[in-house]
């Protein structure tokens, strides 16, 4: 189910409703943390895509308290890894 709301989260944000992104990527945490806990790497893409979604909503606060939920996955991350340089793309847009 977490999958789900994610796929429509992703979708949302690509359309520009923002608002539907940002409860389709709270759902996805929710159901995805309750389920199979912060490691899980639909988790990392819920909370980069959360974190996207918030910055096009100006709050970059939020943005960057997932942002730094995602700090220890994607270290872990290999060098050019896609997450990587969307999470570096998005810190980079924070910065005003």
């Amino acid at each position: 189910m977490a999958l789900r709301h994610l796929d429509l989260a992703d979708c949302d944000l690509a359309l520009g409703l923002l608002d539907d992104a940002r409860m389709h990527y709270e759902e996805t945490l929710r159901l995805g943390l309750a389920l199979s806990g912060e490691r899980n790497p639909t988790m990392l893409e819920a909370r980069l895509g959360l974190s996207e979604t918030l910055a096009s909503l100006d709050d970059a606060s939020g943005a960057r308290a997932q942002l730094a939920a995602t700090a220890n996955a994607v270290a872990a991350l290999p060098v050019g890894h896609s997450q990587k340089q969307r999470a570096r793309r998005i810190a980079a847009s924070l910065v005003h």
